[in-house]
Parts: C-alpha cells; structure tokens; sequence
C-alpha cells in the first residue's frame, strides 16, 4: 500500500507542481484520457478528456504565477483505484519583494486508477472553501 499511495500523492503534486512551474498543459500527463475535472464553489467548471487539456493550455499562456500548497492526505486504496482527498492552498505571486497573496483554499477529491502500470488521475473534485477560485 505504502508504494501505491507514494506514487498517487506524487501525481497529485505532480499535476499542482507542473502548473506553478508554467508547464500547465504538460499536467495533463496526470489524467487519463477520459479524465473528470469539476471546480465547485465561487463557480462551477465541468472539464473531461480534451476539455482538460485546452484549459491547461489556456492556463499556460497566462501570466498568473501560482504556488499550489497541498497538505497531506486522506488516502484508501482498493486495488487499482484509489481515493485521495487533500486540502490546497493557492497563492498568487507577483513582486517577489512582496508577500504572496492566498486566492483560494480548496477540498480537493481524486480518483485515481493504475492502467499499465502507471496511476492517473480519472476524476478530480476541487471544492472551494474560500477565496476568489
């Protein structure tokens, strides 16, 4: 169990890590192909399969610095699908001189499946508890 949980928390960090980096559409490695994103709270964006890929390439082409804080996790897994439920923080950066602004906090909800090997995320539930989103 230690060795799948170890590889589904990275991909989630992974997925967070990649957009703060300014590879946002390089995160869509993380989802399976047919993959679910929905953002609940200030406003509602349901994403699957190329939908997630075209926000991601959205996302990219912003100049919105971002640093994704996530905690640690709820994790259960049962075979080669696993759960794992974290909260995020997001900050946004601009002058470095200057201290980081907290946008959202956030419940975040993954499914995650291992085909061939590799775990992905299949769905994702990002719930926002407060801020702007």
């Amino acid at each position: 169990m230690s060795e799948a949980r170890f590889a589904c928390e990275d991909v989630v960090r992974t997925s967070f890590r990649l957009i703060d980096e300014g590879h946002a559409s390089a995160s869509t490695e993380c989802y399976t192909a047919d993959a679910t994103l929905v953002m609940a709270g200030t406003k509602e964006i349901r994403a699957e399969g190329e939908q997630i890929r075209e926000a991601m390439r959205r996302r990219e082409q912003e100049d919105r610095p971002t640093l994704h804080v996530v905690s640690p996790s709820w994790f259960d897994l049962d075979g080669d699908r696993a759960e794992c439920r974290c909260d995020l923080q997001v900050y946004a950066l601009g002058d470095p001189a200057a201290p980081p602004h907290l946008r959202t906090v956030s419940r975040v909800h993954d499914v995650l499946t291992r085909e061939a090997g590799r775990w992905r995320i299949a769905e994702r539930r990002i719930t926002v508890l407060a801020g702007a989103g």
